[in-house]
């Protein structure tokens, strides 16, 4: 019943990890599993430690968080 999906995948968990600093949203992202972790998100998911904060860098600079395959196809 319901899911939890990981952080780094959807925008309200962009969101909400672009207010934290890289060392917290990284604690919060490796205490769901991890990146790369199979069936964690979709084929535009962050994989690497690096795109990672890029992307959240950009929601940063951005203002809020956006999802575009990156928690399911399509």
């Amino acid at each position: 019943m319901g899911s939890q999906p990981p952080l780094h995948c959807t925008a309200s968990g962009q969101a909400w990890l672009m207010s934290l600093s890289d060392e917290e949203a990284l604690a919060l992202v490796s205490k769901q599993g991890g990146l790369g972790k199979p069936g964690s998100g979709g084929p535009k998911a962050p994989w690497t430690i690096q795109q990672f904060l890029a992307d959240v860098q950009v929601a940063r600079e951005r203002g809020y968080g956006i999802a575009s395959e990156t928690y399911r196809p399509g």
